[in-house]
């Protein structure tokens, strides 16, 4: 929740403020708030939008910074079902960009990721190509991590990454997960 009164337009603008580009700033946060459904909500305070506009705002502002890896909480939450099904469309056809996303929607994580790393509560996780654990015991997930790339190369690893070499965790550098892109 945001707790000063800006734009719609001026929040995404922020995700471009160390480019310094204001007139390609501008179009690349038009094009983002046109592709997410809200181009309309340009010049609303973000105060006032509803759950699911200030979720694709959000989600916006993260894609205009235009960096090769972008990491997404949940984003299809708070949305309905048309535009759950867009933001899931829009992501999928980023180009050139790693996404690493956390989902329980495994209808949408299906359709977006092309690795998955599903862990469950009592610390068991299942990772690999998304198409190898379509058949997996996917409603026993209790958090569900995509991971897409699209590109020549793979995206750096983000600097979490690091913070778990040696341990136990399934982003050890060792582990099946840590290698599935």
């Amino acid at each position: 929740i945001d707790p000063f009164a800006n734009s719609v337009l001026d929040t995404v603008l922020t995700a471009r403020f160390i480019f310094r580009d204001e007139d390609r700033g501008e179009a690349v946060a038009r094009r983002w708030l046109e592709s997410l459904d809200c181009a309309l909500l340009a010049d609303r305070d973000v105060r006032l939008l509803s759950r699911g506009e200030r979720q694709r705002v959000a989600i916006a502002t993260a894609l205009a910074q235009d960096t090769p890896l972008v990491l997404l909480d949940e984003p299809t939450a708070h949305q309905d079902p048309r535009h759950q099904a867009m933001v899931v469309r829009e992501l999928a056809a980023l180009p050139e960009r790693g996404l690493i996303v956390t989902l329980h929607d495994l209808n949408a994580a299906a359709r977006l990721a092309t690795h998955v790393l599903l862990l469950w509560g009592d610390g068991r996780t299942v990772s690999g190509p998304a198409a190898e654990r379509q058949n997996s015991r996917l409603s026993l997930a209790f958090v569900f991590l995509s991971l897409t790339y699209r590109g020549n190369r793979p995206p750096p690893r983000p600097a979490a990454y690091n913070a778990f070499r040696g341990s136990s965790s399934p982003l050890d550098p060792s582990s099946r997960a840590a290698r599935v892109y």
